[in-house]
């Protein structure tokens, strides 16, 4: 059952991808929604044009690199709808892949900044509106967070980080009926991979270099082959912010899923090194 009245929904990442597919859902849908990006709302106003001036449209100027960006974010949106909040998602995140050894450590912390600890100072700053609404916390996190692949290593430890921390939650806010999630996408259609970054740089680079070379072709591939409808993910995140019932972890698309069963079925050990005679054969080969 879901509940239809109209909900004040703050979402980050609004710029792109799932974000801006799941802001133009929830205000079909009818919820005053504030659309986090950077920019604010004259880039905002650019992106979402086809939504000139929409009553319950407003932007935020959100930088979750920057922790005054975050604390400033609480102004715009209570001078707007007061202390008040029915649901926080946590939707923006950024990629950065390849071998741990070519990654700067700059790379690792900004990632760690944008995927984990921004999503953490919003809950923090938000929670006294959602403890008010009795609201709930949304985190997009990916398959990637209970499950690895080459050269993904940094980026799932982001998505994991926050993955864990939601199932953390639930035991926090549970006395005050506040509800959380994390919905893990697998492959679908956004500019994900377009905007990752393969780190390539470094005096190591060459020992690396058939298998980068490798990768960023299988990256493409995904892309171009398998590479689901987001509309799945959109609908899904939108029934969220309206279901009576939300569940702990939701995951989303056959690969997740499969990825899922598998990792549950077969011992660590066992599993990690089928997984590498697979990518050797599929992903590292040398004609792909």
């Amino acid at each position: 059952m879901k509940n239809t009245e109209s909900k004040c929904i703050l979402i980050t990442g609004a710029s792109s991808g799932f974000g801006k597919l799941i802001t133009e859902k929830l205000i079909e849908n009818n919820h005053i929604v504030f659309a986090a990006l950077r920019g604010g709302e004259s880039r905002g106003k650019e992106i979402f044009s086809h939504l000139p001036n929409h009553p319950k449209l407003h932007f935020v100027d959100l930088d979750l690199l920057d922790e005054n960006s975050i604390k400033a974010s609480v102004t715009q949106v209570e001078k707007i709808v007061g202390k008040k909040l029915d649901v926080l998602i946590n939707n923006a995140g950024v990629g950065v892949v390849g071998p741990l050894e070519l990654q700067t450590i700059q790379q690792l912390r900004n990632q760690f900044e944008v995927n984990f600890f921004g999503p953490v100072q919003m809950i923090q700053v938000f929670l006294p509106f959602l403890r008010v609404a009795k609201g709930r916390i949304i985190n997009i996190t990916s398959m990637a967070a209970f499950t690895t692949f080459p050269f993904f290593g940094t980026y799932s430890a982001t998505k994991h980080a926050l993955d864990i921390l939601t199932e953390s939650l639930y035991y926090d806010l549970i006395e005050f009926e506040i509800k959380v999630c994390s919905v893990q996408p697998g492959a679908f259609k956004t500019n994900f991979n377009n905007s990752v970054q393969i780190a390539d740089t470094g005096q190591n680079s060459h020992y690396y270099q058939k298998k980068t070379l490798a990768f960023a072709k299988f990256i493409q591939l995904v892309k171009n082959k398998f590479e689901k409808d987001p509309q799945v993910v959109v609908h899904k995140v939108a029934s969220l912010c309206e279901a009576q019932y939300v569940p702990i972890q939701v995951r989303l698309g056959q690969d997740a899923k499969m990825n899922w069963f598998f990792r549950k079925l077969l011992p660590t050990n066992f599993l990690v090194r089928l997984q590498n005679w697979f990518y050797n054969k599929w992903i590292f080969k040398s004609d792909l």
